[in-house]
C-alpha cells in the first residue's frame, strides 16, 4: 500500500474520495432522522432510503455516460452538480416540504450509480496493474474508515446545529473532491465515438460478462449471496432480543462490524496477490457463513464476533470482484460492466431485505441463518474450481475482442506475424 500512496495522483483521489464518502455517510444518516422528527413516522423514514434504492437502478444508464466520455472530467463534473443540487435541501423546514427530501435522495441514487461506475473504471487508468489490488484496497479501507466515523458526526450535528449543517458539510465535501480530482495529472484518452445504438450499449456490459467465465462465475456466486444478505438488516434486532439487549445496542454491532472492515482493508490486498481475486470472494463468503453460525446462540459473545466478522468480510468481497471486473475487462467497457455487475448483485440484496422482514415473522430467525450459511457456503464452493486458473491468468490484461480483430487484420494487411494474444 505504501506503494499506492507514495504516488501523488493516487494520494490526491484517495483524500478526495474519502471526504466525500465522509459526508455522503453523514448526509444518509441524517436524511432518515430528519424525515423521522419532521413525519413522525418510521415508515416514511425508511422510504427515504427506499427513494435512494430506487435510483441505484439506473446505473447500467450511468454505465453507458461513463463509457462515451473521459472518466476525470466526468467525476469532476457529477461532484460539483451533486454540491449544488444538495443544497435544495436548505429549503426544508416543515412536513410541506419532505417531498424534497424523496426527490434528493433518489437523484443522490442516481448519482451514487455514475460515481461506482466511473470510479472503477478511472482507477486502472491512473493506477499500474501490478498495484492494483492494493489501490481498491486502500479506497476500500478509506471508505470503512469514513462510514465507521461519519454516522456519529451526522447524528452529532443533526442534533445540536441541525439538519443543514450536515447537507453543508457534504456539499462542500463534493467540492473539494472535484479540486483534488481537477489537481491529478492523469492523461485520459478520448472514447472513440461508438458506432451501435445506445440500446446495444446498454446490454454490452452485461453480455461481456456473460461472454467471460471468471466474471459470470463471479456475477452468479454473488446474485446467490446477495439473495440472503439482506436477511442481516432484521436478524440483528431478533439476535439483540435474544442476547436481552434494547435495539439501541444496534450502534454497538454496527460499530464492530466497522472495525472488522477497517481491520480487514489493508489484508486485502495481500490475500489476493496470494490466492487471487475468485478465491479471496470465496473465502470472504464462508468468513459470512462463519458469522452467520455466530449468530444463533443466543450468547453476547458469539453475536458480537458474529458481527466483527461480517465487517472483516466485506472489503475482501468487494476488493475480489472489483479487481476482477478491473482486469478482465477492455476499458472502453469498464463502466458498463460494472454497472451491470452492480444491478446484477444489488436487486437481490433489496428484495432479500424486503422478503427476508417477511419471513421472519413466521419463522425463527435461526431458521434464516441456517439458510444464510447453506447459501454462502454453495456460493463458496461455486467460485472454487475455477478459482486456480483465475488466479493463473490473472496477470493477463482484458482482451478486447474488437480491438484484438482490428489488430489482427492491420497486421496481416501489413504481413506481420501475430505471437500471443493482442494487449
Amino acid at each position: 500500500m505504501r506503494q499506492v500512496l507514495a504516488d501523488r495522483n493516487a494520494r490526491l483521489y484517495f483524500l478526495g474520495q474519502s471526504l466525500s464518502i465522509f459526508g455522503d455517510s453523514s448526509l444518509w444518516l441524517a436524511v432518515g432522522i430528519w424525515m423521522k422528527v419532521l413525519t413522525g413516522s418510521n415508515a416514511q423514514a425508511g422510504f427515504v432510503f427506499t427513494a435512494f434504492v430506487l435510483g441505484t437502478l439506473f446505473a447500467p444508464l450511468c454505465g453507458v455516460l461513463v463509457d462515451r466520455v473521459r472518466r476525470r472530467p466526468l467525476l469532476i463534473v457529477a461532484n460539483l452538480v451533486s454540491s449544488v443540487y444538495l443544497l435544495s435541501l436548505l429549503t426544508v423546514n416543515d412536513r410541506t416540504d419532505i417531498w424534497l427530501l424523496y426527490v434528493v435522495m433518489f437523484v443522490y441514487g442516481v448519482g451514487n450509480g455514475l460515481f461506482d461506475s466511473a470510479q472503477a473504471a478511472l482507477i486502472p487508468s491512473m493506477i499500474s496493474d501490478d498495484v492494483l489490488p492494493e489501490a481498491n484496497a486502500v479506497l476500500q479501507t478509506a471508505r470503512q474508515i469514513a462510514r465507521l466515523i461519519s454516522p456519529l458526526v451526522g447524528a452529532g450535528m443533526f442534533t445540536t446545529l441541525g439538519a443543514h449543517s450536515v447537507v453543508l458539510l457534504d456539499s462542500v465535501s463534493f467540492v473539494v473532491a472535484a479540486l483534488l480530482l481537477w489537481l491529478i495529472r492523469a492523461e485520459e484518452e478520448r472514447p472513440e465515438p461508438s458506432s451501435t445504438h445506445w440500446r446495444a450499449e446498454f446490454v454490452e456490459g452485461a453480455q461481456h460478462i456473460r461472454s467471460n467465465p471468471a466474471l459470470r462465475r463471479m456475477t452468479i456466486a454473488m446474485f446467490a449471496a446477495m439473495a440472503v444478505w439482506g436477511f442481516f438488516e432484521t436478524i440483528f434486532f431478533a439476535v439483540l432480543d435474544s442476547v436481552h439487549r434494547s435495539p439501541s445496542f444496534f450502534g454497538v454491532l454496527m460499530t464492530l462490524q466497522g472495525v472488522g472492515a477497517v481491520i480487514a482493508g489493508p489484508t486485502a490486498a495481500l490475500v489476493l496477490r496470494r490466492v487471487g481475486e475468485t478465491l479471496t470472494a470465496a473465502i470472504s463468503l464462508l468468513v459470512f457463513a462463519a458469522a452467520a453460525a455466530l449468530l444463533i446462540p443466543a450468547w453476547l459473545p458469539t453475536a458480537l464476533a458474529g458481527c466483527f466478522l461480517i465487517g472483516f468480510g466485506l472489503p475482501w468481497t468487494i476488493v475480489g470482484f472489483t479487481t476482477l471486473i478491473q482486469r478482465r475487462t477492455p476499458s472502453r467497457l469498464r463502466g458498463r460492466a460494472y454497472a451491470a455487475f452492480d444491478v446484477v448483485t444489488n436487486s437481490p440484496q433489496m428484495a432479500s431485505t424486503g422478503y427476508g422482514a417477511a419471513l421472519i415473522i413466521v419463522l425463527d430467525y435461526r431458521l434464516l441463518l441456517v439458510a444464510m450459511i447453506i447459501v454462502f457456503t454453495a456460493s463458496s464452493l461455486y467460485l472454487v474450481p475455477g478459482a486456480r486458473a483465475d488466479h493463473l491468468d490473472s496477470a493477463e490484461p482484458a482482451i478486447d475482442t474488437r480491438e484484438a480483430a482490428e489488430r489482427a487484420a492491420g497486421n496481416l494487411l501489413e504481413g506481420t506475424v501475430i505471437s500471443g494474444p493482442a494487449r
